[in-house]
């Protein structure tokens, strides 16, 4: 279950910065945070409820997600639909959105995609020139349609670049894989590297890298021997 925040208006065209769905000062629930479409599933469900005091209303859209260059990018996509694109919720009311899959082509590999939903701005009372500006509510859920194999094929290097040191993840597995932790041992010295995660970073899609900075601290030695242990979608693996 997640709760909507207030955010600035962004750009959705070619990228997305995603929000973290750890929020404050709620007026919207939804559930589930993630929704997923078996290969042969044509419509899924997500719920939404106004627990404010006051009407909302609602913008609802579907983009294609990938990753490109360690960015998140949203493109247009005739894939799936979303019903209803607009609403209104009064108080205390609840509704199920239904997100359809229009195109029924067998897949080899995972498809990724996000629902975005917007709670639309208020229009400014032209005789209330104290009013505060409006901006936009907007939360991102993550959309999948899953193949009927799945495995875990997730390499990792750590590589120097620009003064930094970085651990990239590569996941070669049919599916997306997300990681909630992870800890870099330097096994010689016996010494470890936390790096911290969050939902906005967690998620390598299918075929894709993903890169993360480590504590500046960290030294890379040739002659060390190095793991990783990772929480990779709620189960711990020593890579």
């Amino acid at each position: 279950m997640i709760f909507l925040r207030k955010e600035a208006l962004i750009g959705l065209v070619l990228s997305f910065s995603m929000i973290d769905l750890n929020c404050y000062a709620a007026s919207l629930r939804i559930s589930p945070i993630k929704v997923d479409f078996l290969e042969n599933q044509k419509a899924q469900s997500l719920s939404i409820y106004n627990q404010s005091s006051e009407p909302v209303s609602i913008q609802a859209r579907v983009f294609l997600w990938t990753q490109e260059d360690g960015k998140e990018v949203l493109k247009p996509t005739n894939d799936l639909v979303v019903s209803p694109p607009f609403m209104k919720m009064q108080s205390a009311s609840s509704y199920n959105y239904r997100i359809i899959r229009l195109d029924n082509s067998p897949i080899s590999t995972e498809k990724s995609y996000r629902l975005i939903l917007d709670e639309l701005p208020k229009p400014n009372d032209s005789n209330n020139p104290s009013q505060n500006l409006n901006v936009l509510l907007r939360t991102s859920i993550p959309v999948f349609i899953k193949t009927k194999n799945d495995n875990l094929n997730l390499t990792w290097n750590i590589k120097f670049e620009n003064n930094q040191n970085f651990l990239i993840f590569s996941n070669q597995s049919s599916s997306h894989k997300f990681l909630s932790r992870f800890i870099l041992n330097d096994e010689t010295i016996d010494k470890k590297y936390t790096v911290n995660l969050t939902t906005m970073n967690g998620y390598i899609l299918s075929g894709k890298s993903k890169k993360y900075i480590l504590d500046k601290n960290f030294l890379y030695q040739s002659n060390h021997h190095y793991s990783v242990n990772v929480v990779i979608d709620g189960k711990e693996n020593k890579l």
